[in-house]
């Protein structure tokens, strides 16, 4: 019962400040604990917070996340080194971000940083960098597991490995939807009695957590059951509304049709699927074209001349 009232007081905390939707909700309120009770976990997954345009609330979740995760490191830029020397002292709950800025730029740098960011997924894994000791240069392994929530404008940047490893929560640009302006220092005396909840409930539920064995939500792939895993375990932890919610969820941000596929003749026979009225038996190229256009988060209006 405690947990299934944080939970809901996560939720509200989210709402307050933000427009989501009801599955992006959940998904937030099970990560807040998740990061608490990463002691418990094997995998964890990655929140990645994208939008198609800027001012669409990205930084607003972070700004949210700072003041409810456990352990918080909150920040827009940092090298592979300090982030591995970081992680692997504190462990702490990464929120990343302008990731399309760190992908897009230097390429050596956006390599250390997916390896490193693959490696942290699973709590064996580890990143292995030299060291300079004296006139020696030594390997070292560091461990790099940690939760981690990165923000960008678009996915087209992150590579795939790294989103298979992710749970996609995409912000659209809030219209007329009443959300409360943040302000840093109410937020804090408001969501600080939250965070201090959970940290005093969690630590009860670590062992149970750590032997729990989730039913899996349909529809999901491998990688994906193992990202949900933990979080599966904490809803089932919270009751019968917050597992059946849970596993919603995570049928409609991971099913597997809903995932975006690499293959780009299949991702633009799918596009033309939903532009295409089935009621409607012809189309104008330029009429279809003109539909791909206006799907923002797609490549298609880009596209021209071969």
């Amino acid at each position: 019962v405690r947990l299934s009232r944080l939970l809901n007081e996560i939720n509200v905390a989210f709402q307050r400040y933000l427009v989501l939707d009801e599955a992006q909700l959940v998904t937030l309120a099970l990560y807040v604990v998740h990061t608490h009770a990463i002691e418990a976990a094997y995998h964890t997954p990655y929140l990645t917070v994208t939008s198609p345009t800027p001012r669409s609330g990205k930084t607003r979740v972070l700004e949210v996340c700072n003041l409810l995760v456990a352990k918080s490191w909150l920040c827009s830029a940092t090298t592979a080194a300090a982030l591995v020397r970081k992680v692997e002292r504190v462990q702490p709950t990464l929120l990343l971000d302008e990731t399309d800025r760190a992908f897009k730029g230097n390429k050596e740098d956006a390599h250390k940083l997916t390896g490193l960011l693959n490696a942290g997924y699973s709590r064996s894994g580890v990143y292995t960098m030299c060291e300079t000791r004296g006139s020696k240069v030594e390997e070292k392994d560091f461990h790099v597991f940690c939760p981690k929530v990165l923000c960008g404008i678009g996915h087209a940047h992150l590579p795939d490995t790294l989103m298979s490893r992710s749970i996609a929560i995409e912000m659209k640009r809030k219209l007329n939807e009443p959300v409360q302006k943040f302000r840093e220092r109410e937020a804090i005396e408001r969501l600080t009695p939250i965070r201090e909840r959970i940290e005093a409930l969690v630590p009860h539920l670590i062992n149970e957590l750590g032997l729990a064995r989730p039913a899996p939500a349909p529809g999901l792939n491998d990688r994906a059951e193992d990202s949900w895993e933990p979080l599966l375990a904490i809803a089932d932890k919270a009751g019968e509304e917050w597992a059946r919610k849970a596993r919603q969820c995570a049928t409609v941000l991971s099913g597997e049709t809903n995932r975006p596929d690499a293959d780009l003749g299949v991702l633009l026979l799918r596009d033309i699927y939903e532009v295409w009225d089935e009621t409607v038996p012809f189309i104008s190229t330029q009429n279809l074209l003109s539909k791909l256009h206006a799907l923002e988060e797609r490549p298609w209006s880009t596209w021209g001349r071969g």
